[in-house]
């Protein structure tokens, strides 16, 4: 595809169009009826007041509280099966969740290339805990820059949950679904919403699930087999201190209990040869079925997350000036790492996390009847990781795990952001933006010796500090085309700080593996939007072209037989081409009838990737950037108190590592359920993964232990899941 192609496509994708869904503004509260026509409603995404994202030149997506509510989402992985050219990889079922945007692919143990905020506090990285009370969530595809605190290098989310508003309200509301490969997990939640003073409302939410996970340990030497346990309760104080002021607290507690599961699970990829090589020599003669593995290690994982937020927003007459102060903890330990993935009692490994995060942002912004749009912001950003390795290797007899010494890692981020949308004309607007942000990167870990099954590694001693510094400009123009059609062109860059590896490692590799470089990125968009005349019908497309310099990719050094000589590195050996087409079409027929529709194209490549001699992935495909996908959901309220609904995702050839000798085969997923309202009383019947698609979730490895053993590993998706919901609103 040359440039000038590129340019092109897009308005050849015009009759395909789609346009983001209706929100609601900032400072509202409650559920919103269930709109007939697709209204024009300023969305806080843009983080300037009056600009409308579906009027604007960026590429975005919004699910509004009664679509989230429809579709069942209360997980970020659920709200990636709803939204367009968004994909979701993970190490396993309770392991790290990370984002893919048009072939930008975030990958395990390289912070999220996607910038995800929860009512204003900013997550670099992710998981799978419970979302609460949501009530929209934006998307914004490419670097954002120039809008957000946290360097958001190939695209937002932001996730709003509800505020608390001047009427009391209730939910209560449980279920339970099974799983085609194991039993059921059961869910509830409760939420309880009003006013305490005349200028003061709050609101607070508890709501878990419990039961078995959906792989299962058939070998695990304590005959835990997989249960998954999550609680998770928030709650906010809103302040109308005066008409000017207002003020949000929020503070929140969620925890993850998984006995039996490790939060990074690969399973094999070719079930049959791996049963042929393992099941008589190491697994007593068992043979893994789907979503089954045997590994002797005992397992579990264990997660808590402490977090708070204080919201501070001041109006004047010409401006508003908004202050966002936010802390976060979080503690993680995880026990059951595997070398040789087989029954044979050889190593076990553990993993102690301890992070937190602390954040202030301040932004200034227009009115929202200015004729000028602007924004101007200032952000700080600390982070503190502390890990601790144990390993016990049984091949020598250790009785039990032995702890290394900590491992830390501190980060410091410093920016001053904003951008003006300046009117050239009536139906001509010019946008001009940037970001200069100053970073700090510094590592800490002392020598130490590991006696693994495979061979000695050491951890390299590390006292090191360093800074980076980067200038981000973006520059988009508009062109009105009537009161229906929007053109519009942008320029955006994005941008990675290096840093250092907390990694063991070969003595003979180790030098070279310490330090990693900043990654650049360039992102380039040509679009179109449209509404109809009667509202009901919303439609954009738009052409992208990426590239990506000094690319941070996570690898494991191997031996020349395949085996590991390093745990998880990062290095910047690659530089990414990614380019493609996407639309979408929110469109409603009738009062009964909503759909949407997406599709996405993505031709996306190394263009240089040379890790280590004789190593060359330049020209493949990069890990879990799929070649195209097709999303849709619809909505049918064919009877008083009676809806259908059901989602559609199909996507295409899907390459699990950089050397693309695993590539997940184009799968289709298929939701659907239908629910009956009397009163306050809604239940639902659904499915998950209606035809039981058997798909992997991750990335691709060979045998830790056995290196090039013919069989690759993966962790695998959540299999079919069938069940009911009842809930009451008040």
């Amino acid at each position: 595809m040359t440039r000038r192609n590129f340019v092109e496509s897009a308005f050849v994708m015009i009759s395909l169009l789609s346009a983001p869904a209706v929100a609601q503004t900032a400072f509202e509260s409650g559920p919103q009826e269930t709109p007939t026509e697709l209204d024009v409603i300023v969305v806080t995404g843009s983080k300037t007041p009056g600009v409308d994202l579906s009027r604007s030149g960026v590429g975005a997506s919004i699910l509004t509280a009664d679509e989230l509510r429809a579709a069942r989402i209360d997980s970020v992985s659920d709200i990636t099966r709803a939204l367009p050219n968004l994909n979701t990889q993970r190490l396993g079922q309770v392991g790290g969740l990370f984002l893919t945007v048009r072939g930008i692919a975030s990958n395990p143990f390289v912070v999220n290339r996607v910038a995800v905020y929860v009512d204003d506090v900013p997550y670099r990285e992710l998981n799978e805990l419970l979302l609460e009370d949501l009530e929209r969530v934006e998307f914004l595809r490419g670097p954002q820059s120039a809008l957000y605190g946290l360097n958001p290098e190939a695209g937002a989310i932001v996730i709003s949950s509800a505020r608390p508003g001047n009427e009391f309200e209730g939910f209560l509301g449980g279920g339970y679904k099974n799983f085609s490969t194991s039993g059921g997990v059961w869910s509830g939640r409760a939420t309880i919403s009003g006013p305490i003073t005349d200028r003061i409302a709050g609101r607070l939410t508890v709501a878990g699930t419990t039961g078995d996970a959906f792989t299962r340990n058939l070998g695990a030497s304590d005959g835990r087999e997989g249960e998954v346990h999550e609680f998770a309760t928030r709650g906010r104080l809103s302040f109308n201190v005066t008409d000017r002021f207002i003020a949000d607290l929020t503070v929140g507690y969620e925890r993850l209990s998984a006995p039996g599961v490790f939060e990074q699970e690969y399973l094999p990829v070719d079930r049959e040869l791996y049963n042929d090589l393992y099941a008589d020599i190491f697994n007593g003669g068992v043979r893994v079925g789907r979503n089954e593995l045997f590994q002797d290690a005992a397992k579990s994982t264990r997660e808590e997350n402490v977090n708070g937020a204080l919201r501070l927003r001041y109006g004047f007459d010409a401006f508003e000036v908004v202050a966002v102060t936010a802390y976060r903890k979080e503690n993680d330990r995880g026990e059951g790492a595997e070398f040789d993935l087989a029954g044979l009692p050889l190593f076990r490994g553990a993993d102690q996390d301890k992070e937190r995060f602390f954040s202030q942002e301040l932004r200034a912004a227009s009115s929202s009847d200015s004729n000028i749009k602007w924004l101007i912001g200032l952000t700080y950003f600390d982070e503190s990781d502390t890990q601790q390795l144990a390993t016990q290797n049984l091949a020598v007899g250790e009785s039990g795990l032995t702890p290394a010494s900590d491992q830390t890692r501190d980060g410091r981020d410093v920016a001053i952001f904003g951008q003006a949308i300046l009117p050239l004309r009536n139906d001509i607007r010019l946008t001009l933006g940037g970001r200069y942000e100053w970073a700090r990167r510094s590592s800490l870990q002392r020598e130490q010796i590991f006696n693994l099954p495979t061979g000695v590694l050491i951890t390299p001693a590390v006292d090191l500090e360093t800074n980076f510094e980067q200038f981000l400009p973006k520059a988009a123009i508009e062109f009105d085309l009537g009161e229906q059609w929007l053109l519009y062109a942008s320029a955006s860059r994005g941008w990675l700080p290096g840093g250092f590896n907390l990694s063991a490692v070969s003595p003979d590799i180790a030098k070279g593996l310490v330090q990693f470089d900043s990654e650049s990125l360039w992102s380039y968009e040509v679009g179109a939007k449209v509404q109809s005349q009667d509202g009901r019908m919303r439609a954009s497309a738009a052409s992208f072209w990426i590239e990506a310099a000094n690319w941070q990719e996570f690898s494991i050094a191997t031996t020349p037989t395949g085996a590991a000589a390093s745990t998880t590195v990062i290095t910047s050996d690659a530089d990414v081409r990614s380019r493609g087409v996407e639309a979408e079409v929110s469109w409603s027929p009738a009062d009964s009838f909503d759909l949407a529709l997406a599709g996405a194209y993505i031709d996306s490549e190394y263009v240089r990737y040379v890790f280590g001699p004789g190593t060359d992935f330049s020209g493949n495909r990069p890990a879990f950037a799929p070649e195209f996908e097709i999303k849709a959901r619809g909505e049918w309220r064919f009877a008083e108190g009676f809806a259908a609904r059901t989602s559609f995702s199909l996507q295409g050839d899907t390459p699990l590592n950089p050397e693309n000798t695993v590539v997940q085969d184009t799968y289709a997923l298929v939701d659907a359920g239908v629910s009956w309202t009397r009163g306050p009383i809604t239940t639902t019947l659904f499915a998950e993964n209606l035809t039981d698609e058997a798909y992997f979730s991750g990335l691709a490895f060979d045998n830790f232990a056995f290196g090039r053993d013919g069989v690759r590993y993966a962790p695998v998706g959540a299999p079919r899941a069938i069940g009911i919901e009842v809930e009451a609103r008040w």
